[in-house]
Parts: structure tokens; C-alpha cells; sequence
């Protein structure tokens, strides 16, 4: 590859905080909140124009679909989240489980109120670009914004961007996929339509059953139906939808899937969200052609996901990945910060109240200090991403991380230093389940 040389500069120090959280889905906000609520200065950076990651500008809306009058998770802030989008009328129930789905517009509005009740400073269109380091320790964040190129200091830093933006640019060691590079989940391009008769669609539901039963749910006979007449050349066999409303509009269908995507290649983005678009299209055409008895014959786009679905990207290597087996076999740590049911997408739902314990150390980079990880870039194995990136999963390592930097930054200590027994506590006091 060619390149060229960048000449050095000065970069300004736009703030100073206690606790830095970078990225602002569900594990994000939770370190934010958790780490004003310890008693941290906190300072929540985002690279859109608006907080709340996937849920907000991927149009996903299904927070815990796979829920069960049963299922057991930690509670704390992950509850909270739910109960606040509830208290504004932002939820409507999800018909496969006693969950919720999201409006991601209330959910953005949300964000806003709860980020400045808590004190929270919010910093937008903010892309992390690199990291201040002194040794092992990272010092800070560099962003690039509007304002141009600028730094933000911190005491300990919680990287919650989903790919691991901050831990890769502090050096940490990550994984992408299986045995291959792009051996990662698929992608989904989120999109909605208008026009579809609600009456006759909630109608043939009713009839259907199937429809709504979590290991079968989704318009799979259109699509089966598409692929038989050669007009849904797609290994996926139709998908979710979320809301509907009154007015005849599912404002989110998880039906597109692209594979072998590498979620941190810029150009195999950028192909990946314009197939994603032409796959869309040519789903709405099937649901037109083949989903007449259900109300779609006249459906037509609304709306496109402002970015791609991704499920995958880096792993960072923590002093603990959660495996399968964990999440399978109840697995039980001393250094437990929650827990959650398990689960492994498109694989198992538990009906019972069976769980495994999250050990605090999978949100500790190996070999990087003040600085921890949370969500979907948590320690884990690729055989258990598909739990670990969950979203109710990933607000519990969010709550833990920022509840432990703020805890260092305000002893002056690295996280790794801090003893289990008090995160523990101060997790508790704040209605975490942590066995």
C-alpha cells in the first residue's frame, strides 16, 4: 500500500474528566450513568448525532425479545432502561416473549433527559481516532470532529464503541471471527415499510401461530415462497418483524443478511450498505408478490436503517473469554459483576431460570491499564458472541465497567487493582444480581 507522511502537531485538550465512556449503545449508557452515580465526573462520547448505538440508528427495537416470565439477568440498570422507555410510551410488546420492543425515536429523546439528569457530560459527532498513553496506561482519547482533531483526558477510560476502537488504538490484542478473518456473523440492513393492512395481517397472525413462537417466528412462508419461484435468491428464510403500528407501518424488519463482512474494513462497509439497500428492495418486492393473504400486497419502503447491523467484529482479549461452556453449563466465578440467562441466538432460549455468572475480569484488557471494555468487545470466545452481544447482557458489563473506573479514578488506582469485593458491593447496592 502506498503512503505518505503525516507531519506531527500539537493536539488540544478539550476536557478533563474522571471517567471517559466511548460509544453510547446500552453498554455505554450503563457505564455513563454508573460511573456518575459512583460519584465520577463523566463524560459520554459518541460518534453520531445521537446516543443509544444500535437501537437508535439501526432501527433493531427488540431490547429482549427472548424474554420469559422466567428468565433471569441482573437486573440494575438493565431494568431501568426498559422501565424508563415504558414510564415515556416508547414500548410496545413483543408478541414472541413478555418483552418490549423500542421506539427509537423516544429512545433517543430518553438518552437526552436521563444523560443530563445524571450530570453526564454528552459529547456528539466526537470519532475516536487514537489514544494519549504514558506506558501501559492510557491517559486519553483523541476524536475527530467538526472542531477538528482534540483530546479528551481521563482517569480511566470504558470502551464501548462495540469494535473496540479504543482498546485496538491502545495496542490490546483482539480477535475477529473463527478460524478466518471474516468468518463473523452476518450483517443485517434494518429497513421498514408503510402500507400494510393491519387488520388482515393481525388477522392471519392469529391464525398462525407459529408466527410469533420464538424458534419459528418471522415471514418465513413468503419468503420460502419467493425462493421456490426464484425471486429470493437468499439462504434466509424471511425474519423478524418488530412494531406495528395503527396506521399500517413495521418500522423495523430484520430480514436482509450479507455474509463475510469485516465490520472494521471501511470498503467492505461500504459494499455491505449498499447491497444491504438493493437486498431490502428486492425483499419488499417478494412481500408484495408472495404476502398478499397477510396484508403486504401493497407494502412499500418507509425507511432504511441509518447504518448497517453489524453482530461481530473484535474480541479483545481479556484475562478471561467467556465460552460456551459458561453460558451452557451455569458457569460460576467468585469475581461475578451480574449475570444472564442462557442464551445463544438463533440456537437456545432458556425457558427456566437457568444463567451463568459474567466475571469481572472479561472486561479487563491483558497487558492495557486504565482502561476497561464492555458490551460486544467484552472477553469472550467466538462460540459465545452470540450471547455476550446481547444487549441486555452487554448493559450488565457497561454498569460494571463504569462502576469500577469510577471506583479507580477516584482512589487513583488501575482497575485491575481494585478489589472485586467492592465493585461487588457497590453493584448490589445499585440492584445488580450478581449469582
Amino acid at each position: 500500500m502506498r503512503k505518505i507522511h503525516e507531519a506531527g502537531r500539537d493536539i488540544p485538550v478539550m476536557a478533563e474528566t474522571d471517567v471517559l465512556v466511548v460509544g453510547s449503545g446500552p453498554a455505554g449508557i450503563a457505564a455513563a450513568v454508573a460511573a456518575a452515580r459512583t460519584g465520577a465526573k463523566t463524560l459520554l462520547a459518541e460518534r453520531y448525532g445521537c446516543f443509544g448505538g444500535a437501537l437508535s440508528i439501526g432501527q433493531v427495537e427488540s431490547y429482549n425479545w427472548y424474554f420469559t416470565p422466567h428468565t433471569y439477568y441482573a437486573y440494575g440498570l438493565s431494568s431501568e432502561i426498559e422501565q424508563r422507555m415504558i414510564e415515556m410510551k416508547g414500548t410496545q410488546p413483543d408478541s414472541r416473549g413478555i418483552g418490549h420492543f423500542f421506539n427509537a425515536e423516544i429512545y433517543k429523546l430518553m438518552l437526552d433527559r436521563w444523560i443530563e439528569e445524571e450530570s453526564i457530560t454528552p459529547l456528539l459527532h466526537s470519532l475516536a481516532v487514537g489514544t494519549v498513553k504514558e506506558g501501559n496506561e492510557v491517559r486519553g482519547v483523541i476524536f475527530e470532529s467538526k472542531s477538528g482533531r482534540a483530546a479528551v483526558m481521563a482517569k480511566c477510560v470504558v470502551d464501548a464503541t462495540g469494535d473496540g476502537d479504543v482498546a485496538s488504538l491502545a495496542g490490546a490484542g483482539y480477535h475477529i471471527g473463527n478460524k478466518e478473518p471474516y468468518d463473523v456473523l452476518p450483517v443485517t440492513m434494518v429497513f421498514g415499510v408503510g402500507g400494510v393492512d393491519v387488520e388482515m395481517f393481525t388477522r392471519y397472525v392469529e391464525a398462525h401461530k407459529e408466527m410469533t413462537e420464538p424458534e419459528t417466528h418471522g415471514l418465513k412462508k413468503v419468503f420460502k415462497m419467493a425462493q421456490q419461484a426464484g425471486k429470493w435468491p437468499y439462504s434466509r428464510e424471511g425474519g423478524a418483524w418488530k412494531t406495528l403500528t395503527p396506521s399500517g407501518d413495521f418500522t423495523s424488519l430484520n430480514i436482509t443478511r450479507e455474509f463475510g463482512v469485516n465490520g472494521v474494513d471501511v470498503w467492505d462497509l461500504t459494499r455491505a450498505e449498499i447491497s444491504g439497500r438493493r437486498q431490502a428492495m428486492e425483499a419488499i418486492e417478494a412481500m408484495r408478490e408472495f404476502g398478499s393473504e397477510m396484508g403486504l400486497a401493497h407494502c412499500y419502503l418507509r425507511s432504511f436503517a441509518f447504518q448497517i447491523g453489524i453482530r461481530e467484529t473484535r474480541r479483545i482479549n481479556c484475562e478471561y473469554n467467556v465460552t460456551r461452556r459458561d453460558v451452557m453449563e451455569n458457569g460460576r466465578f467468585s469475581d461475578s459483576i451480574g449475570v444472564f440467562t442462557r442464551f445463544i441466538d438463533g440456537e437456545v432460549i432458556s425457558r427456566d431460570d437457568s444463567h451463568f455468572e459474567l466475571p469481572y475480569r472479561m472486561i479487563v484488557p491483558v497487558g492495557i491499564d486504565n482502561l476497561l471494555v464492555s458490551g460486544r468487545c467484552a472477553g469472550c470466545e467466538s462460540d459465545a458472541v452470540q450471547t455476550v452481544r446481547m444487549m441486555v447482557c452487554c448493559t450488565a458489563t457497561g454498569q460494571a465497567a463504569g462502576t469500577a473506573a469510577a471506583l479507580a479514578a477516584m482512589k487513583g488506582m488501575h482497575p485491575r487493582e481494585i478489589g472485586v469485593e467492592r465493585i461487588q458491593a457497590e453493584l448490589v447496592k445499585n440492584n445488580v444480581r450478581l449469582s
